[in-house]
């Protein structure tokens, strides 16, 4: 890849300006809000509750900000990560592959994994940008309510890849998010 991508997390939500090209809001089973936001190639998810929130990036940066993540590392070809974080009452579980496929859709990712095509979805395809095949990457977040969790995916057709993640966000015993 030209520009390394990197996974980010931090605690709160970090003042970084940024590019929306489109945005969601959805409230998972276990009352945690999901904030969503594709930037391009990149994506932003502030997960809000019980007092606690976290903002995720995947992106070619952490954009700029003063602030400390509470991770931030490269992602490389090839590599598959699995991190768990605890904040307050809130414990938040991501994996992430690299992987040597390239997917056309939304629709195509999902059906790759066997999941429930009725996931909440936001995505966005970037036409202005030209690849030596007719590809053309794009970003998308796939929400499901009843598992707490979400998906990611980031296509880049000029290197044949796609970054996939999956992150779950439970909610320990006897708190209730807000």
């Amino acid at each position: 890849m030209s520009d390394p991508v990197y996974f980010s997390l931090f605690a709160g939500v970090p003042d970084c300006p940024v590019t929306v090209f489109n945005r969601g809001r959805w409230t998972l089973d276990n009352r945690v809000v999901l904030e969503t936001c594709i930037i391009g190639k990149s994506h932003r998810v502030t997960s809000r509750g019980n007092g606690v929130a976290l903002t995720e990036f995947i992106a070619c940066s952490a954009g700029e900000t003063t602030e400390k993540p509470l991770d931030h590392f490269p992602l490389q070809a090839g590599e598959n990560y699995s991190r768990e974080y605890q904040v307050g009452n809130i414990h938040y579980a991501v994996t992430i592959e690299m992987v040597p496929r390239l997917f056309e859709s939304m629709k195509e990712f999902l059906s790759s994994m066997g999941e429930d095509p009725l996931m909440e979805i936001l995505t966005h395809r970037i036409e202005a940008e030209k690849t030596a095949n007719s590809a053309k990457p794009f970003t998308g977040v796939a929400v499901d309510l009843s598992a707490n969790g979400f998906h990611t995916i980031h296509t880049y057709p000029e290197n044949g890849l796609s970054i996939v993640s999956r992150t779950n966000l439970y909610v320990h015993a006897g708190s209730m998010a807000s």
